[in-house]
This record gives structure tokens, C-alpha cells and sequence, in this order.
């Protein structure tokens, strides 16, 4: 399927949002909430989540000491590949879900909140950002990017600070 026509198929509701971040996006509950109220607490999808969620923190356990050891500790490499890794990983997900995998709700919350959130949320970050961008909100998408990195870096060094002052 060309990209055009995996675009026309997110699209098909008429309203530009892809229908499949309901299903897929690292905050499908809050998704699931918009469309479903009871999906947001489904026990099934709590499990799924949960044991997704460990197998990816794991992943992303072996792939940094991996990474680590093949690398050297001078450059964070083990977080750039995570990153990297795990955004190309919801990028497949995503595509073989609108395009060719027919799996039920509870399968795709374990593949992308689970397995992808625990091993790293920058593929929702990237994930979000791309929708922005194929919603013609370019500008947002760019202000979404920006602020997040900047503000993320500022939390941590306003935390690191508090807690060094603290008696």
C-alpha cells in the first residue's frame, strides 16, 4: 500500500485525524476514554500494558548495557539507538496495523503502549509529532518538538538543583 493511500485510510473519517491513534498511541487510554469510556480501565488492557511494559523495559535494559559495552561510556549511544530503535518500532507497528495486520485492540496496546512505552517513550514523542504534521499543523508540530526537549531538560536540571540544595 503507497503512502498516499495508507494516508487516505487514516483519513477516512473526514475530519483528518487518523482513526488508528485510538488504537495505537502511547496514551490510548486517553484515547480509548474518548471513544469507549469502559476501554480506559479494561483489565485485559492493564495486563497488556503491564506485561508489555516490563518486556520493553527489559529490551531497553540489555540494549543500553549492549550498547554501553560496545561503545564505551563517552557518548550516550545506548539512549540515541533506544530512541532511534523504538521510534522506528512504532513507526512498523503503526504501518502494519493501518496497512496490513488485522489485531485486536488488546494486542495493539501491548505492541505500542507496552513493549514500545517501556522500552522508550520518545516513540510517542516521535509518533505525536508525525501526526501533528499529517494534520497540516506543522507549526505545533515544530513548537511540540522544540518544547518538549527544552522543558524536559529544564526539569531535570530544576530537580537536580532543588534536590542539591536540600539540606
Amino acid at each position: 500500500m503507497s503512502f498516499s493511500a495508507m494516508h487516505s485510510r487514516l483519513a477516512a473519517n473526514g475530519d483528518g485525524v487518523p482513526p488508528i491513534t485510538a488504537m495505537v498511541a502511547d496514551d490510548s487510554y486517553r484515547c480509548a476514554t474518548a471513544q469507549v469510556g469502559e476501554w480506559a480501565m479494561n483489565p485485559q488492557f492493564i495486563l497488556a500494558i503491564a506485561i508489555g511494559g516490563a518486556l520493553g523495559s527489559v529490551a531497553r535494559y540489555l540494549v543500553g548495557i549492549g550498547s554501553g559495552k560496545l561503545f564505551g561510556p563517552n557518548f550516550p549511544f545506548g539512549t540515541l539507538i533506544i530512541n532511534v530503535t523504538g521510534s522506528a518500532l512504532i513507526g512498523v507497528f503503526i504501518g502494519l496495523f493501518a496497512a496490513k495486520w488485522d489485531l485486536p485492540q488488546v494486542v495493539r496496546i501491548f505492541l505500542t503502549v507496552g513493549i514500545c512505552g517501556g522500552y522508550t517513550t520518545f516513540s510517542t514523542f516521535s509518533l505525536d509529532a508525525w501526526y501533528l504534521i499529517e494534520r497540516g499543523q506543522s507549526m505545533a508540530s515544530i513548537a511540540y518538538m522544540g518544547l518538549s526537549v527544552v522543558l524536559s531538560v529544564a526539569a531535570l536540571v530544576g530537580a537536580l538543583h532543588l534536590i542539591r540544595a536540600l539540606p
